[in-house]
């Protein structure tokens, strides 16, 4: 008897455990404005924090950490995006940009600007650099999720010296 309710029990812990809430479905709306000629800006993935279960309990605040832009150099000159001149919004306020590669520990200070040849792609996640801590708890550092669900990118791009203001407005749509 003993054994039928061991079983029982590992049954319904694998029911349980393996029980799971949808993954939810996430779509943009991006619109741009203050485009410069020969380059090309694109918001190609919404970066989330954590799963399916806590999404769905978060979906009136927001879930969103950032994004993954690329960005395409057919300028027909060196171009250099301008880091600490761009910055992030979302519902909340405007943040300076904390982008992949950057140290996390200098979260808080601008990230190095970087160069784009004639002809080359750069491609970073791009996020609110106020939503880098560590976390003792788990003792890693955590990128949390931003405020609501529009956001504005806005990437400073200097060609030969001259700044050029590139705007996206990103509607996440769930």
């Amino acid at each position: 008897m003993k054994k039928f309710y061991f079983i029982l029990s590992i049954l319904a812990f694998c029911f349980i455990g393996c029980a799971s809430t949808p993954k939810t479905e996430i779509t943009m709306d991006i619109s741009s404005d203050g485009d410069v000629s020969g380059i090309d800006i694109n918001i190609l993935k919404v970066n989330t924090f954590g799963d399916s279960w806590y999404q769905n309990a978060h979906k009136e605040k927001g879930f969103i950490t950032g994004f993954d832009v690329e960005i395409t150099n057919n300028s027909g000159k060196i171009a250099k995006v301008v880091w600490a001149n761009s910055s992030i919004s979302d519902s909340n306020n405007t943040h300076m940009v904390f982008i992949s590669g950057q140290k996390y520990l200098k979260a808080n200070e601008p990230a190095p600007d970087s160069a784009i040849p004639n002809g080359a792609k750069l491609k970073k996640q791009v996020c609110s650099a106020d939503s880098v801590s560590w976390s003792s708890l788990g003792r890693i550092w955590v990128v949390h999720e931003m405020a609501g669900y529009d956001f504005t990118l806005l990437l400073c791009i200097n060609i030969d010296g001259t700044d050029y203001y590139v705007t996206k407005q990103i509607k996440v749509n769930i």
